[in-house]
Parts: C-alpha cells; sequence; structure tokens
C-alpha cells in the first residue's frame, strides 16, 4: 500500500513541464504529489532556506520533500517535512517509487538504492515505454513506432546457399537483440533465396526483404510471408500488387542522394503517392552515407525535418557509417544512436560484415536501449543503468 502522505516535489521553475509531469504520473500511482518552484536558474543552487520558503507557500502538511539529486541542500528536515535528494535522473522517479516505498528512499543513499535496484527500474521502466508508445503500425507481431521511443533493432545479413549457416545467424541475431532480420540477396539466386526465407519464416524469425533490382523477388518473398519489403522509390511505387500494398510494410527511398531539401521534398512526395495508391505502412529511409565525404550530417536533417513533417516512421541503416570509420564500433554506435533518437528515427539497421563490426547488433541494442531510456527519462545517456564501456572505465582506482 503506497504512504498516503503529501509529498512536495521542488525543482526550478524552468522545469516546472517535468515536474507537474512526474507529479501526474505518481499521482496515477496513488501517491499524492504536490510541486513547488524555486526562482534560481539552476538546480545546484538551490539550498535548504530556498526548500523551506516554498514549503511555507504549499497549503498541506508535507511529510516528503524530494529535490534535485545535485541540489546545495544539507540539512534532512524543515518545517517537520523529511528532505529526500532525488535520482540523477528525475524522470525516474515513477519507476524508483514503484518499487521501492519512499520511507526507505529517506533513509538511504539515494545512489546505492538505484544501484541496487536498476534491472527492476530498467525492467519498469521498458515495460512502460512498450505499453504507452504510439504505434505507426503492426506486421504480425512487429510492431513499429511512430516515432522514439522506443528504438526498433534490425540486423542485416545475406542468403547463400547454405541457408542453415544464414538461420544460425539469423538466431544469434534475434537472441543479440535484433528486432527483425534484414535478408540480402547477395550472391543467391531466386531458389536459395527463398529456401533460406522460409527456414526463418519457419523459426518465427521477422525478416524484411532487401531486394531493390529484384521486384519479383521482392514480390514473392512477400508472399511466402516476409513482412517488409526493401527498397521502393517513387518510380516503383506502382510495381507492388495492390494486394500487398495494404498488408506489408514497405521502405521508401530517396531516386537520388543530393543535400537534405532535396531528400525531404522527395521522400514527402513518394509517401503521399504511396498512401494515394493504397499503401498502408510505410518507412522512410533518408539513406546514411559515410563520415566525412560524402557526409552522414545531411542524412541525420533529412530525418529529422521528415520526423515533423511526415506521417510515417523513419528508419536508417547505420552501416556505411560504421563499417567505413575505423574506430571501435561500441563507441560509434553508441553516438550514432544518440543522434538517431533526436532525429526522430524509429528503426536503425546494422550489419556484421567486416570483422571490426562483429558482435554489431548487440551493441546497437543496448545503444538503443540507452537512447529510448534518454528520451524516455529526458536526459543524457550517461548513468542508465546500461553502458558500453568496455576498454575504459568510467572512474579511476585510487593509487
Amino acid at each position: 500500500m503506497k504512504d498516503q502522505s503529501v509529498i512536495a516535489l521542488i525543482t526550478i521553475r524552468r522545469y516546472h513541464r517535468d515536474a507537474e509531469s512526474i507529479s501526474e504520473r505518481l499521482n496515477k500511482l496513488g501517491y499524492h504529489v504536490v510541486v513547488g518552484f524555486v526562482d534560481k536558474p539552476y538546480t545546484q543552487l538551490i539550498t535548504e532556506a530556498d526548500v523551506c520558503r516554498v514549503l511555507k507557500d504549499i497549503n498541506a502538511e508535507v511529510r516528503y520533500v524530494i529535490v534535485p539529486y545535485n541540489a546545495n541542500v544539507k540539512t534532512r528536515t524543515c518545517n517537520n517535512s523529511l528532505i529526500v535528494r532525488g535520482p540523477r535522473h528525475l524522470y525516474m522517479l515513477p519507476e524508483l517509487l514503484k518499487i521501492i516505498n519512499i520511507e526507505e528512499i529517506a533513509r538511504e543513499e539515494i545512489d546505492n538504492i538505484v544501484i541496487d535496484n536498476i534491472h527492476k527500474i530498467l525492467d519498469e521502466a521498458f515495460t512502460n515505454i512498450k505499453l504507452h508508445y504510439n504505434k505507426a503500425w503492426c506486421v504480425d507481431k512487429l510492431c513499429i513506432p511512430i516515432r522514439p521511443p522506443p528504438i526498433i533493432v534490425a540486423s542485416d545479413l545475406y542468403a547463400s546457399d547454405n541457408p542453415e549457416a544464414v538461420l544460425r545467424k539469423a538466431e544469434h541475431r534475434i537472441n543479440s537483440g535484433a528486432d527483425f532480420i534484414v535478408l540480402g540477396i547477395g550472391e543467391a539466386n531466386h531458389r536459395t533465396y527463398m529456401n533460406t526465407l522460409e527456414l526463418l519464416l519457419e523459426r518465427n524469425i521477422p525478416v524484411a526483404v532487401d531486394s531493390p533490382e529484384k521486384i519479383n523477388l521482392l514480390i514473392d518473398a512477400l508472399d511466402t510471408g516476409a513482412h517488409i519489403g526493401f527498397s521502393l522509390t517513387h518510380k516503383k511505387l506502382d510495381s507492388i500488387p495492390p494486394r500487398l500494398r495494404e498488408e506489408k510494410a514497405f521502405v521508401i527511398i530517396p531516386e537520388a542522394l543530393g543535400e537534405y531539401t532535396v531528400r525531404v521534398k522527395d521522400l514527402a512526395r513518394s509517401e503521399e503517392k504511396a498512401f494515394e495508391l493504397g499503401y498502408t505502412k510505410i518507412l522512410l529511409d533518408p539513406v546514411a552515407q559515410p563520415l566525412v565525404n560524402p557526409g552522414l550530417m545531411h542524412s541525420l536533417i533529412t530525418a529529422w525535418h521528415l520526423s515533423r513533417r511526415a506521417q510515417s516512421p523513419i528508419m536508417i541503416g547505420i552501416n556505411n557509417a560504421i563499417e567505413l570509420l575505423d574506430a571501435d564500433s561500441p563507441g560509434a554506435i553508441a553516438v550514432a544512436s544518440g543522434l538517431i533518437a533526436e532525429s526522430g528515427i524509429s528503426i536503425v539497421m546494422v550489419s556484421e560484415e567486416s570483422w571490426k563490426a562483429r558482435g554489431l547488433t548487440l551493441e546497437a541494442r543496448i545503444a538503443a536501449d540507452m537512447a529510448s531510456l534518454a528520451l524516455y527519462w529526458r536526459t543524457t545517456m550517461k548513468d542508465l543503468g546500461l553502458n558500453l564501456l568496455i576498454l575504459k572505465e568510467k572512474r579511476g582506482y585510487p593509487a
């Protein structure tokens, strides 16, 4: 049973929308939360005197006062109210108070409580994200958000004349965190490609078929059970039979890779035509290019603009940007995922073709989850309970 005592959530006025949103979520959990504000520019400038001053203006008997993690508050009480330091990420508070009673939080150091319960906190957070995100569409059990969070991970591999070997790779990628497999044709012929696809579908693996140049293969694969078709341009939209346009999902790419203004207009025009032709499940792909020349930035700016005007979710294949970069992939995919989240992209696709990209699916899963949490908790990709620190430590050891 929730403690029915009044809780005051105090922060600076600049964060009034965040504080009111958090208090609304806590009230839905059964707490009685009121909000108070301090007229200072930064939370670290909040003092005990500020807290006591705000409490006097609150028309309620407050039992607990939650202050920002970095507030300059040393004492534990004020006007018979117990001062409690909040977590580093204030938006984590509803997940924390759902599993830990506020009395316990008031007694212990908040960092220790978060560390001891981080797995439960993350489970609650991802459960809430999955329950409340705005789905654009679903194909079978594969559902895509209109905008993140969450960020969906796709892993790209090629069919071959050894379907069993491809199946083992696909299962490993799914177990590593991929939400679906993008099956490219590579050097496979029509028959071996279909054999590989059928084997993956028999194991209930969600599959997108990547055959932009062979429309007949694309159509056959979708008729066989593939979930998504890659990739159509404005000119190719007429080539898909009407029976598939409503049932299946399709990725649309620009006709040409120009500046972002050209790509935005191209994809917006293609989306409009696709809806007119009866397509119902669309993914817009601005197409990622390598750093630095020709440049990844135009792709991300394209996505950012599309996220504000398009009706469809956006995806991006980050393979070129990662594999054509001589740097360790964990840091690269972490930064890329943060930029992807900021750009409003719902799906990130990776590959593991080169040696330096092995394990990238798992890294992308962790990075996507970090970015999703940062969006959900409205914070940075730090101290989230997940990380991609592999060769370095966050803190040094005493000499």
